[in-house]
């Protein structure tokens, strides 16, 4: 429920262009092994990043120092 980890903050959410893989000069993507884009990394307030897949559902994260 943390405002920063949510696709409702604007910043994680699929509908803005940094994340759109629409965008082909976005440096968020995250492919698989294939070259298949399959979600986006968004930096969060703590220098850790938040994954979330192409529909903006979160299912992962990397911890902050």
């Amino acid at each position: 429920m943390n405002y920063n980890n949510s696709p409702l903050n604007y910043n994680n959410s699929p509908l803005n262009y940094n994340n759109s893989p629409l965008n082909l000069q976005s440096n968020r993507g995250i492919y698989d092994n294939n070259g298949n884009r399959v979600g986006y990394g968004v930096y969060r307030p703590d220098g850790g990043m938040n994954f979330f897949d192409n529909q903006g559902n979160r299912f992962g994260y990397r911890l902050g120092q």
